[in-house]
């Protein structure tokens, strides 16, 4: 684990980037070095977009199951009371 950027983010009182603005960089950094190099980082291009949409993909779920869960809140439940037909 690279813990130089969390390090230099803390530092600066900000926090840590997310995996998804990580790869993001990592995405534009290869963008460059393609253009420069050719397509010898095409597979790892390849494999960091692919990344980049699981990650995005799961941050969605989370997203629709935690909007799910705050409805549910919203109408004066409990999670604890989803087992027993509120």
């Amino acid at each position: 684990m690279d813990t130089t950027n969390h390090q230099v983010a803390l530092i600066d009182g900000g926090s840590p980037p997310s995996m998804i603005d990580r790869v993001e960089r990592a995405l534009l950094v290869l963008a460059y070095l393609l253009e420069i190099e050719g397509d010898v980082h095409l597979p790892m291009y390849e494999s960091f977009e692919a990344k980049l949409e699981e990650l995005r993909s799961k941050s969605d779920v989370r997203q629709r199951a935690r909007e799910r869960l705050q409805a549910f809140m919203g109408q004066g439940a409990t999670p604890l009371a989803i087992g027993a037909g509120q």
